[in-house]
């Protein structure tokens, strides 16, 4: 087993020291807690940003654009900050821009990946009433394959009622 160097066990008490300070909160709000409230804030706001950078941004943005020539991914990063602008009461129209944006995009994506999913099932349902004669061996008649096919009609329509 591996020797842990000095910085596990200094990890621990400051764990446990703030641990003990954000509890503070339940006999009062005091100075103590306000400390260890706002470096817990900052610490989570940090890594955060980092995380974002480091694990999404720059192995899925910024390398394939500089790197890889997909120069038109530069759009992304202005339609994203325009979504900042809500913040603003004169520049706040630009964030409507950037939300019709977004949903146009999803709401496109969603509709194709239905359409592919549910029209072949929709096709499928269009099942002749009345058949051509079936070859003989086959195991089937006319008449069961035609009624056969009426009860899937009306089964889809009452289920679809």
């Amino acid at each position: 087993m591996p020797q842990a160097g000095w910085s596990t066990p200094l990890g621990i008490w400051i764990g446990a020291i703030g641990t003990l300070a954000l509890f503070s909160l339940l006999y009062r709000e005091n100075r103590v807690y306000r400390l260890f409230e706002h470096l817990f804030i900052g610490l989570a706001a940090g890594y955060l940003i980092k995380n974002t950078w480091s694990e999404t941004l720059k192995p899925q943005w910024w390398d394939p654009m500089v790197r890889g020539g997909h120069w038109p991914w530069m759009f992304a990063l202005f339609i994203g900050l325009m979504f900042y602008t809500i913040h603003s009461r004169r520049y706040n129209w630009m964030s409507r821009i950037s939300i019709g944006i977004l949903l146009g995009l999803a709401a496109g994506q969603i509709f194709q990946q239905t359409a592919q999913e549910y029209i072949p099932l929709i096709r499928s349902t269009f099942k002749p009433i009345y058949n051509p004669p079936i070859p003989p061996g086959s195991g089937l008649t006319s008449l069961g394959l035609s009624v056969s096919n009426l009860l899937f009609v009306l089964i889809v329509i009452s289920v679809l009622t």
